[in-house]
C-alpha cells in the first residue's frame, strides 16, 4: 500500500518539542490565505512572530516533498554541450551611424593594439589605386578615451601586420619608414607616448619580420636575425618594456634561420620560443640565461602558432597539411599537451586571455570564445545586418583581446564609396558590443 508523501510528513510531526508554532494545518491554511491576497495587500503583524518558525517548518517540508517526488520522477541525463561555435542567445550589437564623409580609395588595415580599456591604436595604409605601387600613405588612428573620440593623422612609420604590442603608454613593434613607396629596411620600433611618436629601437640583431613582439611582466621579447659568413642564425632578443634597446639573451637557441617561430612572454623572466619548422619548443625562466627543451605542441610537419593564457597555460594552433585544424593546450608549462578539434577556420590562431578562456576570429568574420579550455566554442560576434556592407568581402576584421571579458574588433565599412572604420567593444564576454566610428579623412 502506498501513501501520500505529505501525509507521511504530517505524521512525523517535524516541529521540535516546545515549539510555539501553530499546528501544521493552520500554517498551510494561512500560507494559502496570504498567497491568495496577491502582491500589494498586507496584513497586520499579529501572525508575524508565529509564522517565522512555522514558515521555516513549511519550507523544510516542501524541500522534503520535492526530494521524495524526485525519487519517483528522475530527470533525463543532460547531454554534453555542442562543440560548434554557436551562441544560444544572440549578442546585442549597437551599430553607430556612419558619417557622410570618409576615405577615398583603398584602405588596408595593418594592425591594432589596445593597451588599456581607454587607449588604443590602429595602423592603416591608403593607396589610390593600389595596383600602381607608389602613392601609399600610412596613417595612424589613436584614442585615449575608450573610443569616444579618435585622432587620425599621417604616420612616419608603417608597422607590420600583427606586430604592435602595448603595455600602458609603452609600445613596441616592427615597421618600415613610410616613404610612400612601400619599401625600406625593417626596424624595431618603440614608443613611450601611446604611439604618437615612434623611434628606432637599436638591437643586437636586425629585425627579422617574424617571431613577433610580445610583452608580459614588464618585459618585451622578440626575434632578430644576424647574418654572417656562416648564415643567418636567429637571435632571441629581450628588453625592459620602458627601455629603448633590444639585447641578445645570454644563451641562444639552435634556430638556424627558422622562419615559422613564435616568441611568447608570459611572466617576469619567463618566455617561450617555438619553431614549427622542425618542430621545437623551449622555455626560459631566468631572462634567457638558460633554456629548457619541451615537448612540441604539434605533430611533425604541422604548422603551429603559440600563445599563452598564463604562466603555465599554453595554447598552440596546429594546422596540418591534411585534415582538420587542432588546438593543443598545455596546463603545465608545455611539458604535456592535449589536442582538441577546432570547429571553425581560425585567422591568426587563438588569443588566450586566461587559463581556460580564449577568443578567436574565424575566416567568416565571426568572433568565437571558449570558457572551458577549448572543449566548446560560442559565437559572440557576427557582422550585424544593419551594418553597411564592406567594400570587399575578403577583408577580415581585426580582433584584439584585452582580458577574459574585454575585447575589441575593428571592421572596415564602405558607405557611398567612402570608407570608415567601426570599432566594436565588449566588456562582458561578448554578450553586448558597443560600436564607435573612426571617421577617416578623405586624404
Amino acid at each position: 500500500m502506498t501513501s501520500d508523501p505529505l501525509d507521511r510528513l504530517r505524521a512525523s510531526n517535524p516541529a521540535p518539542h516546545g515549539s510555539t508554532a501553530p499546528p501544521f494545518g493552520r500554517v498551510l491554511e494561512r500560507v494559502r490565505e496570504e498567497t491568495s491576497r496577491g502582491p500589494g495587500r498586507r496584513r497586520g503583524a499579529a501572525w508575524g512572530g508565529a509564522l517565522v518558525p512555522a514558515l521555516g517548518i513549511a519550507a523544510a517540508i516542501a524541500v522534503a516533498v520535492v526530494a521524495v517526488v524526485a525519487l519517483h520522477h528522475r530527470a533525463p541525463a543532460r547531454t554534453s554541450a555542442p562543440t560548434s561555435p554557436t551562441a544560444p542567445v544572440a549578442p546585442h550589437i549597437s551599430v553607430p551611424v556612419l558619417p557622410r564623409g570618409g576615405a577615398r580609395g583603398t584602405v588596408l588595415l595593418d594592425d591594432m593594439a589596445f593597451s588599456s580599456p581607454a587607449r588604443g591604436t590602429i595602423s592603416m595604409e591608403w593607396c589610390l589605386p593600389c595596383q600602381l605601387g607608389p602613392g601609399h600613405a600610412t596613417w595612424m588612428a589613436s584614442t585615449n578615451d575608450g573610443g569616444v573620440t579618435w585622432r587620425v593623422a599621417r604616420a612616419s612609420w608603417n608597422p607590420q601586420q600583427q606586430e604592435i604590442t602595448f603595455s600602458g603608454a609603452d609600445g613596441w613593434g616592427e615597421g618600415i619608414r613610410a616613404n610612400g613607396s612601400g619599401g625600406g629596411i625593417l626596424r624595431f620600433l618603440v614608443t613611450h607616448d601611446g604611439g604618437r611618436i615612434w623611434a628606432v629601437a637599436p638591437s643586437s640583431a636586425a629585425a627579422a619580420g617574424y617571431g613577433g613582439v610580445t610583452i608580459a611582466g614588464g618585459e618585451v621579447w622578440s626575434l632578430g636575425s644576424s647574418c654572417g659568413p656562416s648564415g643567418c642564425p636567429d637571435t632571441v632578443l629581450h628588453a625592459p618594456v620602458s627601455g629603448s634597446r633590444f639585447t641578445a639573451t645570454a644563451a641562444q637557441l639552435p634556430l638556424a634561420g627558422d622562419t615559422n617561430v613564435d616568441v611568447v612572454a608570459v611572466a617576469p623572466g619567463t618566455a617561450y620560443v617555438a619553431s614549427s619548422d622542425r618542430p621545437l619548443i623551449f622555455a626560459t625562466h631566468d631572462n634567457g640565461a638558460s633554456w629548457q627543451r619541451l615537448t612540441p605542441p604539434c605533430p611533425r610537419r604541422d604548422f603551429g602558432r603559440l600563445a599563452a593564457g598564463g604562466p603555465s597555460s599554453l595554447w598552440a594552433m596546429c594546422e596540418p597539411r591534411h585534415g582538420a585544424t587542432l588546438i593543443s593546450r598545455s596546463t603545465d608549462g608545455g611539458h604535456h599537451w592535449r589536442r582538441l578539434p577546432v570547429p571553425f577556420d581560425p585567422v591568426f590562431g587563438v588569443q588566450p586571455a586566461a587559463p581556460l578562456i580564449a577568443w578567436a576570429l574565424t575566416t567568416h568574420g565571426q568572433v568565437v570564445r571558449t570558457v572551458d579550455g577549448g572543449e566548446s566554442w560560442a559565437t559572440v560576434w557576427s557582422r550585424p545586418r544593419s551594418e553597411p556592407a564592406g567594400q570587399s568581402p575578403s577583408i577580415s576584421p581585426i580582433l584584439a583581446t584585452q582580458s577574459a571579458t574585454a575585447a575589441e574588433l575593428v571592421v572596415e565599412v564602405a558607405h557611398r564609396r567612402l570608407t570608415n572604420l567601426i570599432v566594436y567593444r565588449t566588456s562582458d564576454g561578448g554578450a553586448t558590443w558597443r560600436g564607435s566610428v573612426v571617421s577617416l579623412p578623405p586624404r
